[in-house]
């Protein structure tokens, strides 16, 4: 990770006093003109740190700052928060991971539009996790090599190649809370989840307002 700290003050000679807190640990401090601070993952303290970029474990496996696997750790530490998929939560979140990083077919995860698959697939885990996807009525291709379009209840746009669009999940037996994660799919349209009784709290998730796209949410 990088962060750029422009000073608009410098232009008068003068300096900035500059703090950067991480999970309410102070990581960088100091009066600065300008300055690039590069953080990454630190071993010795289990966290973001200056001029750190150890090899991060998760799901039993170190990966290294160059590792193409890295990048799609950085990218769901970037969605979801690193505390949250953190394998002794073992949360919706840490599974979906832990199914992205090592079961899942790279080549979904690959190539040009690579984050944008990462996302979707990701989301769509977390979503199946969440509201207990093996006890759905129907969970066709679900964590399967098969593109995400083709999983049960997943319409992707004519126009816009492999983007999900629709998430139609009515009367399937959900169980549990709705993700954050689906915040992710921002060209989504329709959100169905009517005539799920398992479903619990009455709050829609704040990410859900990502969703920029959306017209229709059946809840």
């Amino acid at each position: 990770d990088m962060d750029l700290i422009r000073n608009p003050s410098a232009d008068y000679g003068l300096d900035l006093p500059v703090k950067i807190k991480f999970n309410d640990r102070t990581v960088y401090q100091s009066e600065v003109e300008n300055a690039t601070v590069h953080f990454g993952y630190s071993s010795s303290i289990g966290m973001l740190e200056e001029g750190k970029c150890d090899q991060v474990p998760i799901q039993g496996a170190l990966y290294a700052s160059d590792d193409h696997k890295r990048l799609l750790l950085n990218e769901l530490v970037r969605i979801s928060g690193l505390m949250t998929i953190n394998e002794r939560l073992m949360s919706p979140q840490f599974l979906a991971a832990k199914w992205v990083m090592t079961e899942d077919d790279p080549s979904h995860t690959s190539g040009t539009s690579y984050i944008q698959r990462l996302r979707q697939r990701y989301a769509l885990a977390v979503l199946y996790y969440s509201t207990t996807g093996n006890s759905w009525t129907n969970e066709d291709f679900y964590l399967t090599g098969k593109h995400e379009c083709s999983w049960y209840g997943i319409t992707c746009s004519n126009e816009y190649s492999d983007v999900v669009t629709e998430i139609n999940l009515g009367g399937n037996n959900l169980m549990g809370t709705l993700c954050d994660e689906l915040g992710e799919l921002s060209m989504l349209e329709i959100l169905n989840f009517n005539n799920n009784q398992g479903l619990v709290g009455s709050t829609i998730p704040i990410k859900f307002s990502d969703m920029w796209s959306l017209r229709e949410l059946h809840l």
